[in-house]
């Protein structure tokens, strides 16, 4: 009578396969389209543009908060993974109460690429803070648009970072998570054919 303790282990193995099964169909599946605003919403307020060239059409839109601790981890992703993308890094404020005047300061500087990879190259991890408090730069607040930003940045799911990419017809969409391979099969969705 030790089926219950052979049926057990067999439970959770089929459990465990299951999980896994899940974990591959939620990556491969396609990203969210926002709604039909949302590409003008974004690039109405200010960004900064790193990786690929300067003149290139951004591949990529990041909405982040400067005080992020995933939006420092994906920033140095992306230079690993992506450093041929042309990425536009999009603040919107709600981690710390400091956040709208840190992105302030960052897209104020002498050199806002500068500032940016240095507030999320020596991210303070333990405290919960971008790293670059002594950069140049006037302290400010953030412009109206990035406060419309942000309202729709709830609707869309409400959480850093979100990584957007939009299409040759203007629509936009979000990446379903931070993972190369998500953000993959969100370039390869908005180019169409793959080619992007």
């Amino acid at each position: 009578m030790n089926r219950p303790r052979l049926l057990r282990p067999a439970l959770l193995l089929l459990a465990a396969l299951v999980a896994q099964g899940g974990a591959v169909a939620r990556e491969g599946r396609p990203p969210t389209q926002l709604p039909a605003e949302a590409l003008d919403v974004v690039t109405s307020a200010r960004g900064i543009q790193f990786n690929g060239s300067p003149k290139d059409v951004p591949a990529l839109h990041l909405v982040c908060d400067a005080h992020c601790p995933y939006c420092a981890k994906l920033h140095a992703q992306l230079a690993t993974d992506f450093p041929e993308r042309a990425v536009r890094w999009v603040p919107i404020a709600y981690f710390r109460a400091d956040s709208a005047a840190l992105a302030a300061r960052i897209l104020s500087s002498s050199d806002p690429v500068a500032a940016l990879d240095g507030n999320y190259r020596t991210y303070d991890f333990a405290a919960r803070r971008g790293g670059n408090q002594a950069m140049d730069g006037r302290a400010a607040m953030l412009d109206y648009e990035h406060g419309v930003l942000r309202e729709h940045w709830r609707e869309w799911g409400g959480y850093t970072p979100m990584v957007l990419a939009s299409d040759a017809q203007g629509r936009m969409y979000r990446a379903r998570d931070t993972k190369s391979s998500s953000i993959r099969i969100l370039l390869d969705a908005v180019a169409g054919d793959g080619s992007r």
